[in-house]
């Protein structure tokens, strides 16, 4: 091990202790749960991701719980038009005081009917003048060329700024969105990438898996100074999927097997594994934002929704801590993804449809149809409110859905999309073609 990849490791040791360490005669953060509103009650508040200052809220800014830990609270917010998610601790804030309920109005004594006057004949009804809503609009700005081969895989880093694309040629581009130029290449691989992940906490930390179907690779990155951080042993199996747990520091990965591996990212090493699937290779997974849920499909196109505690461990059965079977789609699950907030999980299928399930029931929020070929890749948008998909079909193979009304909204041309990613600043959509990326600007446009 060299020294640079010893000090890494003792920094994150460290800054995972001092993440974890709570303080006596604090008020416990157990007593916050997910999806509590907070107030920032100290005169500011430090938002952090690990060890780096995200921002400093002022008081009385309102938050979200996403996640506890320790004295820790996960929260995410929009600062200077830009997405921010860090760490507050539990000293600096306090329960949002509820919204006071109206007081009744009071009664009025009805008026005397013999005095009522009569009333006139209705107006004809008029038509309301909002009778339009906002919808996306695909516009494409950039195309961003520099792989030799096909490209497999996207990934925005938490913060919009980054864009990470890696496939055929074995070399992974980090793009800056901004300018974008490419900003370097990391290589490393020695067969094509086929997955990419930057971690939910650490902007630097990217997490890269892939291989051939005999031989499995998945390599930790820091984008800081372009180094590998460690070259996991993936196996005797491709790695074609993995995700980050909430907090950054638990890794999942998938392959040509009927089993996920589970790796602790501080250390790094592999921590264990488990039996996803009954009789299927798990060629997906997906990781709730809130740290609840791990998602991943078994034959015949059905899903397991699982509690990620109960197989963060390791061992257990096919069915360990599945909460909900999730069944309505004819073949393959080719993709997943869960919203931002964690209560709905997207599936697309070979069957061509995809599926936006509700997580607390279990059951179809919106079923969404109208891809000619197998769906690929897809991502929501910062908000929930739309998805962003794409397909191996030639014509119309990139669509923007509202989900309320399960109905495309705007559709771009484009030869088979391997990858999307939706920005989470909203603003931005990148797709790939061949070896080559777009970027589509996200507008807005009125529809009836």
């Amino acid at each position: 091990m060299t020294a640079p990849t010893r000090l890494f490791h003792f920094l994150c040791a460290l800054l995972l202790a001092w993440t974890i360490a709570s303080t006596e005669g604090e008020l416990s953060a157990d007593e916050f749960k997910v999806g509590d509103v907070l107030i920032v009650a100290a005169n500011e508040a430090k938002l952090m991701s690990g060890k780096t200052l995200v921002a400093t809220l002022p008081r009385g800014r309102e938050c979200k719980v996403e996640r506890v830990s320790g004295p820790w609270v996960l929260t995410r917010l929009t600062i200077d038009g830009e997405l921010r998610r860090g760490w507050v601790h539990e000293s600096d804030l306090r329960p949002a005081a509820p919204t006071p309920k109206p007081k009744p109005a009071p009664e009025r004594k009805p008026a005397d009917p013999v005095t009522r006057p009569m009333p006139k004949d209705p107006a004809p009804a008029q038509k309301s003048f909002d009778q339009t809503r906002k919808v996306p609009m695909l516009k494409r700005i950039a195309t961003l060329k520099g792989h030799s081969g096909d490209v497999y895989s996207l990934a925005f880093s938490a913060d919009g700024k980054t864009l990470a694309s890696g496939g055929v040629d074995q070399i992974i581009h980090i793009w800056d969105v901004d300018t974008r130029r490419l900003r370097t290449m990391l290589a490393g691989h020695q067969q094509r990438v086929r997955c990419l992940k930057f971690s939910p906490v650490m902007d630097k930390l990217l997490a890269s898996g892939g291989g051939q179907v005999s031989d499995g690779e998945l390599l930790l990155w820091n984008l800081k100074d372009g180094k590998k951080i460690a070259d996991l042993p993936a196996g005797e199996s491709e790695v074609v999927a993995l995700d980050f747990s909430s907090d950054g520091m638990t890794l999942f990965s998938a392959g040509w097997s009927r089993s996920i591996t589970i790796w602790d990212v501080i250390s790094p090493a592999r921590r264990g594994e488990f039996r996803a699937s009954l009789t299927e290779m798990v060629n997906q997974l997906a990781v709730g934002p809130n740290g609840d849920y791990l998602a991943n499909p078994d034959r015949g196109g059905i899903v397991f929704l699982r509690a990620i505690d109960r197989v963060e461990a390791g061992g257990g059965r096919p069915t360990e801590g599945v909460l909900k079977l999730l069944a309505g789609q004819k073949k393959k699950i080719s993709t997943m993804k869960f919203s931002h907030d964690g209560a709905r999980l997207a599936t697309g299928s070979d069957d061509r449809s995809i599926i936006v399930w509700d997580c607390a029931s279990g059951k179809p929020f919106a079923k969404l149809l109208g891809h000619g070929g197998p769906v690929s890749s897809l991502d929501f948008s910062p908000d929930g409110k739309f998805l962003v998909s794409g397909s191996l079909d030639s014509q119309d193979s990139l669509k923007i859905w509202e989900l309320s009304r399960s109905e495309a909204v705007s559709e771009a041309e484009s030869g088979p999309v391997f990858a999307v990613a939706f920005s989470p600043r909203g603003d931005l959509v990148a797709s790939t073609e061949g070896q080559n990326i777009h970027l589509w600007a996200v507008g807005e446009s009125d529809a009836q």
